[in-house]
Parts: C-alpha cells; structure tokens; sequence
C-alpha cells in the first residue's frame, strides 16, 4: 500500500515545487521590472536635468581630443538643475524604492519559508542595488 502512495506523493511534490519555483520566478521578475522603472526613471531625470542646463546657460563648443564643453559652473547648475527634477519626480521615485524594498522583502521571506537557495549575492534585492563588485571590501 505504501508503494503505491509513493508515486503519487512524489509527483505531488514535484508540483508543489514546480509550482513554488514559478511563484518565485514571478516575483523575481516583478522585482525587475520595478528595478528597470526605476532606473528609467531616474534616467529621465537625468536627462531633463541636463536638458536644462544646455537650454539656460549657452556656450561655445570646443573641439578636440579630451576637451569639455563644460564648465564648473555648469555643474554646479546641473546639480542644481538635476535636484530640482528629483523634488519633481519624489513621490514616484520613493514609491518605486518602497514597492522594491517590499518585493525584495517578500522574496526574502519567501525564499526563507520555502528554503530555496539564497540568490546569487551580486543581485540584492534593493533598487539603487548596492553590491560589491571584484572585491571583498
């Protein structure tokens, strides 16, 4: 009688995991998206920062190898400018950190309950990422 119980109850864990492991693959890949939103979005900001301070401070171009048309001042307006769209663009930004920080959260504790492998430790689960490249410090 146990061996014909066997079978069925292996195939029945090899379901539950099937199914765990494309649960887990959904949110990893939610984690992603949300990772790709927020960069993009940050790319955006980088943008209009600079966009600005090309459209509010004119100049001449320069040419050759190693030369900057840029100045001091103009970074100093880009940091300026770059601030502003920031403070323009807060609430998105921080939502997207707090929907990251909850995601990576759940993968944690999802991976923690279901004892699946930890991820590969190059891929934190925050937006800004974070982890250490070539080195041990």
């Amino acid at each position: 009688m146990s061996g014909a119980s066997s079978p069925a109850g292996r195939r029945e864990a090899v379901r539950a995991y099937d199914e765990l492991r494309a649960e887990l693959a959904r949110m990893e890949a939610a984690l992603s998206l949300t990772r790709r939103r927020y960069a993009r979005l940050l790319a955006r900001v980088t943008c209009e920062a600079e966009d600005a301070v090309i459209a509010a401070r004119p100049r001449q171009r320069q040419s050759g190898r190693h030369k900057s048309a840029w100045t001091a001042a103009d970074e100093r307006e880009y940091a300026r400018q770059f601030r502003a769209c920031e403070a323009r663009h807060e609430r998105e930004l921080a939502a997207l950190e707090l929907r990251a920080a909850r995601q990576g959260a759940a993968l944690i504790a999802f991976r923690a309950r279901h004892r699946f492998n930890d991820p590969h430790p190059g891929s934190p689960h925050s937006v800004r990422g974070g982890g250490v490249k070539g080195g041990t410090g």
